[in-house]
């Protein structure tokens, strides 16, 4: 795909019998391996690798010191959970953050910075990363919620539950769920008017035919 000029170019053009770029002859490339631009998200937004990496790194982690080859005795007495994971830009450091009991956390990080070395090597066997990201265990600073927080929330779901039964019962439903809560007495009447009307609509049609 190359394009020969013919003719010459006083202002510095191609000569005779030159081969001009494919540039300049009008051909260009979809694909150009010069100006390649690498997409990436804003500064502080992890990207979709990072949390898919992020939670599979977590995953493992909490596996092999709960159920595992890492399993501790002394993690379980602590309580220890692991709250979040995050891995940096370039994937090769992730930030475990984790929790204990107050009074169990100096327990609980020994016993997981012994096996940081054992977990690593767990990792690099179940991602498909060509290389083991370092692992960096933090205390996670946030604070628990109370219990009055997780009352208020508990109540505000339990509302929305409720006001979401209320809209989905069809009209039919409500009758019938309404008509249940009248007192026995007051039934009793409304059936015996029921009765006396079939009654009387009867006896008409019974007249009018004879």
């Amino acid at each position: 795909m190359l394009r020969t000029i013919l003719g010459s170019n006083a202002r510095g053009g191609f000569r005779r019998g030159t081969v001009a770029p494919l540039s300049s002859a009008g051909f260009h490339f979809p694909f150009s391996t010069h100006s390649s631009r690498k997409y990436s998200s804003p500064k502080g937004v992890p990207t979709l690798r990072q949390k898919r990496i992020a939670s599979e790194v977590k995953e493992v982690i909490s596996e092999a010191l709960q159920q595992g080859p890492c399993e501790n005795p002394n993690l379980r007495r602590a309580g220890f959970e692991i709250t979040d994971v995050e891995m940096s830009s370039d994937l090769r450091t992730a930030h475990v953050l984790w929790r204990a009991l107050p009074g169990m956390q100096k327990s609980a990080e020994k016993a997981v910075l012994s096996n940081v070395k054992r977990l690593r090597s767990l990792v690099f066997s179940r991602l498909t990363l060509p290389f083991s990201p370092t692992l960096k265990f933090q205390e996670d600073a946030a604070p628990l919620p109370t219990y009055k927080h997780w009352n208020k929330l508990l109540q505000s779901s339990n509302r929305r539950k409720e006001n979401s039964q209320q809209k989905r019962v069809p009209e039919h439903v409500q009758n019938i769920l309404n008509f249940r809560k009248i007192p026995r007495r007051r039934l009793v009447t409304l059936r015996m008017r029921i009765l006396e009307h079939r009654l009387s609509f009867l006896r008409q049609k019974i007249t009018g035919r004879w």
